[in-house]
């Protein structure tokens, strides 16, 4: 059955949503990230604009992305007009941005190398713009959400804005919140603990009158100590929206009270209650003082537009008028001023040969395993497809077969593989290295072609296990271990270091920072070690699978990194323990702190000088685990939070460095 809107209707629920968007960040934005029960009652602050919100900012560029490029958009599209106008790097943002610069496309963009932010808040709260676009079409809207998410996550965070564009969508046209949560359940994996997150805080909520006691559930349940998290947050959005029972402040406040991602819970809530009252609805008291203005952020550039948020509104309204009309006949939108009715939908049709990379694992190369590549070839002509397929690979790269002969029939698809190495003269890996699948015709004419990118594998050296050796009292050993007459008994630990947590950090186990690859075992000094070669594809260092040892040990890693000038640069370290770091033997980095590792823990400026530079770094853990891991940022503005990842810089194979010459010292 077709939904029928007026077109004022629509645009005053669109408004709504917008206006009820700005105002949650308003709120909850001063306080974003502190995870107490908060006592507001109004804003902290009366606001005379909303405040700056990236969440908000992303949407704007997505808007300008339907403007430029039409309705028919792809992850590739929205992946370059962030490119084009969004410079925030922080969190997953960063990491996204740094596999788009080295052609690592969505959806892979997503999860690779960010394991840790893949499932936070950063695409949840970009849902609305694709609801109001598709308003009554669930489904749709979820599509539009899903090219969105995959940019720079993944699972649960895709799943999440997926499923408030579902519900947003027909909240144009359903007020009943318990409706709208099932109709987002339709749109996710049904046994994930996303939709057990849902069902949960339904049921805890017909089972209880208080909604702090709720909160609570859901942070027992679905808590993580990273405040971005998506579950826990949705979790709180979701009793917010039950709690609230569709009163537009005492939804708000419940948002804002429960703490956490608190710009991201309130906004997403206010936005949600918005498109059911619309803006006509939303009492004056909370929207009056955003006097239909916003702040767009620093991180967005080469927008020009106005700073109205009824502006906003009217160009979606647009946009959505041109979807109904081409892709959404679930909806008539009727009384349509004449003044509004533009339908350049910039229709994009299906290319007659498609290329299709599929990474079959990592999208990264090791310097000791080939790679395998698969490129499909869909032929979507009425004729069948002849032609050859080469990948075009960097220099002292290798790959086999070097060509295939292609036919494929007409309307069919074939994948064919390929295998990539470095060859036997490398000495060092690129982070960035860019392939380019090609399929040509007759006198070698392209009639396809599709760019990629592989990361290059870091190399580390890595030495132990190590633990504390007791040498300064041999006589108390051998008394603690009955073992008095026994000569060869001193080396042992004592009782006291046995049961232990220091696993004897402040102890040199090997020379430093001269640790290299030269580094050998010498038995005369009682020690015994591993040396193991590892290749990392990301920046997290998986040291509990080369070292099966448990409990308190000590590590070194050490790396050669090849860079292309002078310079100054971020070290990002993440740990959950000891560290200690040295570059070109001149220590940079020594603290001793138990925390929950995540991927900048701590961060310290270096200098990095052209041509080979020796990282070396000692880890400690005290625990039962090691969570450590290692990046370079760039170093432009004198903050690391405001600056992007490094992909110019090289991981220099170990045995190939000069003898004389051991990556630290320039001799």
């Amino acid at each position: 059955m077709i939904k029928k809107i007026s077109y004022e209707e629509y645009y005053d629920k669109v408004f709504g949503g917008w206006i009820g968007k700005f105002i949650g960040g308003t709120i909850g934005g001063p306080v974003e990230g502190q995870k107490s029960v908060h006592k507001f009652t109004y804003y902290s602050e009366v606001p005379t604009a909303a405040i700056e919100n990236d969440d908000n900012d992303f949407q704007l560029v997505w808007l300008h992305t339907l403007q430029e490029r039409g309705i028919y958009i792809t992850s590739e599209d929205l992946m370059e007009e962030w490119l084009a106008h969004i410079t925030y790097p922080m969190c997953e943002y960063g990491y996204a941005v740094k596999n788009f610069r080295r052609d690592i496309k969505p959806p892979v963009s997503g999860w690779f190398n960010n394991d840790y932010f893949k499932e936070c808040m950063g695409c949840p709260v970009r849902s609305e713009i694709w609801a109001f676009i598709a308003l009554g079409n669930p489904k749709l809207a979820a599509e539009y959400a899903q090219k969105d998410g995959v940019l720079d996550h993944a699972e649960n965070s895709v799943w999440i804005e997926m499923f408030l564009s579902a519900l947003q969508s027909m909240a144009f046209f359903e007020k009943d919140i318990r409706k709208l949560l099932d109709i987002g359940l339709n749109y996710i994996p049904k046994n994930y603990r996303l939709a057990e997150c849902v069902n949960d805080v339904i049921k805890w909520h017909k089972e209880n009158e208080s909604w702090f006691y709720v909160r609570r559930l859901v942070l027992n349940k679905y808590g993580s100590p990273d405040m971005t998290s998506a579950l826990q947050n949705f979790g709180i959005t979701v009793l917010a929206l039950l709690y609230g029972k569709g009163d537009f402040e005492k939804t708000m406040l419940i948002a804002a009270n429960c703490g956490y991602d608190s710009d991201c819970t309130c906004a997403t809530a206010g936005a949600i209650i918005g498109i059911i009252l619309g803006n006509k609805g939303i009492p004056s008291k909370w929207k009056d003082p955003m006097q239909d203005r916003f702040k767009c952020g620093s991180g967005i550039t080469g927008l020009k537009r106005d700073d109205r948020i009824s502006s906003i509104a009217k160009e979606i309204c647009q946009i959505g008028l041109s979807v109904a009309k081409e892709l959404n006949k679930n909806v008539k939108i009727t009384d349509v001023p004449l003044l509004e009715i533009k339908h350049d939908t910039k229709k994009i049709f299906p290319k007659i040969i498609e290329l299709e990379i599929d990474y079959k694992g990592l999208p990264s190369i090791s310097y000791n395993k080939p790679k395998e590549i698969g490129i499909k070839i869909k032929n979507n002509s009425k004729s069948t497809l002849k032609g050859a397929l080469t990948l075009k690979i960097p220099k002292n790269w290798e790959i086999s077969p070097n060509k295939y002969t292609v036919e494929i029939p007409a309307n069919k698809n074939k994948e064919y593989k390929f295998s990539i190495s470095f060859s036997k003269s490398i000495k060092e890996i690129s982070s960035d290295n860019k392939i380019e699948a090609i399929l040509s015709g007759k006198n070698n004419q392209i009639l396809a072609s599709e760019i990629f990118g592989l990361a290059g594998e870091n190399i580390w050296l890595v030495f132990g296990p190590f633990w504390t050796l007791v040498k300064s009292d041999p006589e108390l050993a051998k008394l603690q271990h009955g073992q008095a007459d026994n000569p060869n008994f001193a080396g042992l630990p004592t009782l006291n270091s046995m049961f232990s947590n220091d696993p004897g950090m402040d102890i040199k186990y090997l020379p430093e920072p001269e640790i290299s690859w030269k580094t050998e075992i010498d038995l005369n000094s009682g020690l015994v070690f591993e040396k193991k070669i590892m290749s990392c594809p990301e920046d997290k260092i998986d040291l509990d699978n080369i070292f099966t040892m448990q409990g308190p040990a000590v590590l070194y890693l050490v790396q050669y990194v090849q860079s292309p000038e002078n310079r100054k640069a971020w070290f990002m370290v993440g740990s959950n323990d000891m560290v200690k770091i040295w570059l070109n033997e001149k220590e940079v980095i020594s603290r001793h702190s138990h925390n929950f590792a995540m991927p900048f823990n701590e961060g310290v400026e270096v200098d990095l000088k052209k041509g080979v530079n020796k990282i070396v770094i000692k880890v400690g853990r005290c625990g039962a685990n090691f969570d450590f891991q290692f990046g370079i940022r760039e170093c432009k503005k004198g903050y690391w939070h405001s600056e992007q990842w490094m992909i110019d810089i090289s991981s220099v194979l170990p045995w190939t460095i000069d003898s004389k010459k051991d990556g630290g010292k320039n001799e």
